[in-house]
């Protein structure tokens, strides 16, 4: 990636910013994946991101569901409804 932007940077005209409209820049060659390879690129990208959406889903709920059994069991404790001091030992 460094010699891709040593490169541009090279063949960018300059003043007192970067050019990038001269023929130099715009005559650059880019190798891209052939289409069908962009589509499986695609593809992979989007089957992993319905995965970690459905991970991040599962984490939020599972924050929720801890967070209402923190609240329940310090609500037991003040209340006496259990015993803590045998736990604190």
């Amino acid at each position: 990636m460094k010699e891709i932007k040593s490169h541009l940077l090279l063949v960018a005209g300059t003043t007192t910013i970067l050019d990038l409209n001269h023929d130099g820049f715009l005559d650059v060659k880019i190798t891209l994946p052939s289409l069908s390879e962009q589509m499986s690129i695609v593809n992979l990208l989007d089957r992993q991101t319905t995965k970690i959406d459905a991970l991040i889903t599962e984490t939020q709920n599972s924050i929720a569901l801890l967070k209402e059994h923190r609240t329940a069991l310090i609500s037991a404790a003040v209340t006496g409804k259990i015993d803590v001091r045998e736990a604190a030992q």
